[in-house]
C-alpha cells in the first residue's frame, strides 16, 4: 500500500473515531439520565461540552499543526482521548462524566487539523477532492453510525460499555500510529488570529464556515431529538431506535463520496447548492413528521426521511473542506481546522437548543429551528460561494 493511502485511512478512522465518540451513547440518553439521577438538559450537556471543547480545541490544534510534526501532535492527542474514555467508563456521577467528555474532546480534537494538514501535503489538487472526500465520509460517518453502534453494545451490555470499547479501539489505533506513520516534515508556518480572521472573512470560506454550521446543527438536533421521537410518540426502544438512526449514517456515507467526487466534476458552487437545498427541503420533512407521529405510524417513514438528510449533507461536506484548504494551502491546518470549529459550534448548540425548545413547546419547534437555519445557509451560500478562479482572484487581492 503507498504512504499517501497508508496516511489517507489512518488519518480517516482517527477522524471517525472524533464523530463516533460524540454521540455512540445517543440511544441511552433516557437510560442514562435515570441511572446518574439528572436532567435531560444535563445529559444534552454532555453532548454540547464534547462539542465545545472540540471546536476550541480546532483554534489552538490548526496553528500547532501548521508548525509542527504532525505525527507527534496526534499520538498526544490519543493518549488524553484514551484517559477520558476510561474516565467516562469509570464515573458514577453527571459531574465527573462532564469532566471526562470534555478531556476525550480535547485528545481526539487532534484527529481533524493533523488529517486535513497529512492529505493537503501528500495529495495534489488533482487528486485531492478524492482523498478529501474519504476523509469526510469517515468523519461524517462515525456521527451518523455511533447510535447504531452504541445502541447495540447498550443493549448486550450497558452504556457504560461504550466507553470501554473507545478505549480498545484507541489503544489499537496508537499502536498503528506509531508503527505506520513516519514522522512529517515541520512546516514551521506561524499562523496567528489575523490570519484566521482573513481565512473567515474571504467570502468562498465564509460561506464554507456557514454551511458547516448549519449542517452539523441540523444533524446534532436529528441526533438529539429522534431518540425523543422514536422513543416517546412511536414506542420504540433501544434497538429500534439504534437501527432506525442508521440511515443517517448510510446517507451520510453515500453523499459524502459521491458529494467529494462531485466537487471536482462538477464544481463547489454546484456542490454545496445542491447539498444544502436538499437538506432543507429533507429537515421541513422531519418537522411535518415530528408534528404527527404516533404509536401507529411506521418508523421507516422517520426511516427514509433520515437516509434523505443523510445523502443530501453529506453531499457538501467535502467541498466544504476542499474549499477552506485549496485556496489556504500554506495555511492548511488552520483553514481545515476552522472549518471542524464552525461545525463544532453546531454540534455544541443543537443539543441544548433543540432539547430546550422540544422541552418548552414541543419536538416540532426543535426540528422547525434547524429547518429555518439550513435555509438560512442555503442563502447565504448562493451570494459568497463562488467558482474556484474567482476565489483565487478574491483571495489574490
Amino acid at each position: 500500500m503507498k504512504l499517501k493511502t497508508k496516511v489517507l485511512y489512518l488519518v480517516s478512522f482517527a477522524a471517525f473515531l472524533r464523530s463516533f465518540a460524540q454521540v455512540i451513547y445517543v440511544p441511552s440518553l433516557a437510560t442514562m439520565r435515570g441511572d446518574l439521577n439528572t436532567t435531560t438538559a444535563m445529559i444534552g450537556l454532555t453532548l454540547s461540552i464534547y462539542g465545545l471543547c472540540l471546536a476550541f480545541a480546532q483554534i489552538a490544534y490548526g496553528p500547532i499543526v501548521d508548525r509542527f510534526d504532525g505525527k507527534r501532535i496526534l499520538l498526544i492527542g490519543l493518549v488524553l482521548y484514551l484517559f477520558g474514555n476510561l474516565g467516562a467508563y469509570f464515573t458514577h456521577g453527571i459531574g465527573l462524566l462532564l469532566v471526562a467528555r470534555s478531556l476525550q474532546a480535547l485528545g481526539i480534537a487532534a484527529a481533524a487539523g493533523v488529517g486535513i494538514a497529512l492529505i493537503t501535503d501528500l495529495f495534489p489538487v488533482n487528486e485531492r477532492g478524492r482523498a478529501m472526500g474519504i476523509f469526510s465520509m469517515f468523519n461524517s460517518a462515525g456521527a451518523a453510525s455511533g447510535p447504531a453502534f452504541g445502541g447495540l453494545i447498550a443493549v448486550w451490555l450497558s452504556w457504560r460499555a461504550d466507553f470501554i470499547v473507545l478505549a480498545i479501539i484507541t489503544v489499537a489505533l496508537l499502536l498503528f500510529t506509531v508503527w505506520q506513520l513516519p514522522a512529517q516534515p515541520v512546516h514551521g508556518q506561524n499562523v496567528g488570529l489575523k490570519d484566521m480572521l482573513t481565512i473567515a472573512r474571504t467570502l468562498p470560506t465564509f460561506g464554507a464556515l456557514v454551511l458547516g454550521f448549519v449542517h452539523f446543527y441540523g444533524l446534532y438536533t436529528i441526533h438529539t431529538l429522534t431518540p425523543i421521537l422514536l422513543a416517546d410518540k412511536m414506542s420504540l426502544h433501544e434497538a429500534g431506535i439504534g437501527a432506525v438512526t442508521t440511515m443517517t449514517a448510510i446517507g451520510v456515507i453515500v453523499g459524502t463520496y459521491v458529494g467529494g467526487r462531485a466537487s471536482d466534476q462538477r464544481g463547489l458552487r454546484f456542490t454545496l447548492m445542491v447539498g444544502v437545498v436538499g437538506a432543507t427541503i429533507t429537515f421541513l420533512a422531519l418537522t411535518f413528521i415530528s408534528a404527527i407521529a404516533s404509536s401507529s405510524m411506521s418508523p421507516v417513514v422517520v426511516a427514509l426521511a433520515l437516509l434523505a438528510f443523510g445523502l443530501t449533507a453529506g453531499y457538501g461536506f467535502a467541498a466544504q473542506l476542499n474549499i477552506m484548504v485549496d485556496y489556504f494551502p500554506a495555511m492548511r491546518g488552520t483553514a481545515g481546522a476552522l472549518q471542524f470549529f464552525a461545525r463544532f459550534v453546531g454540534t455544541t448548540i443543537a443539543p441544548l437548543l433543540a432539547g430546550y425548545l422540544a422541552d418548552s413547546l414541543g419536538l416540532p419547534s426543535g426540528y422547525g429551528l434547524a429547518t429555518a437555519l439550513l435555509a438560512f445557509g442555503a442563502v447565504i451560500a448562493y451570494f459568497t460561494v463562488s467558482n474556484p478562479t474567482l476565489v483565487l482572484e478574491v483571495v489574490a487581492k
